[in-house]
């Protein structure tokens, strides 16, 4: 059985749930969670308006979608 531990990235309005064990580090103005050949990088952005969905589709999912492994879901 897995633990995930719960993380607040330096100055982030959320936290994260991290396999516990992962090495955190900070890579300037990301937060990179390491463990052997796997590695999760986030990164927090400042926006000028909320999200929604249509934003989403035409921005983010049209930049990820270049991304090895990315498939869209429903």
């Amino acid at each position: 059985n897995q633990v995930f531990v719960p993380v607040r990235p330096a100055g982030a309005p959320f936290s994260v749930a991290v396999p516990q064990g992962w090495v955190q580090s900070s890579d300037g103005v990301a937060t990179v969670f390491t463990d052997k050949f796997n590695s999760v990088r986030i990164e927090t952005l400042p926006l000028a308006a909320a999200p929604d969905g249509a934003s989403v589709r035409s921005q983010d999912v049209a930049q990820l979608q270049g991304s090895p492994g990315f498939v869209l879901g429903g």
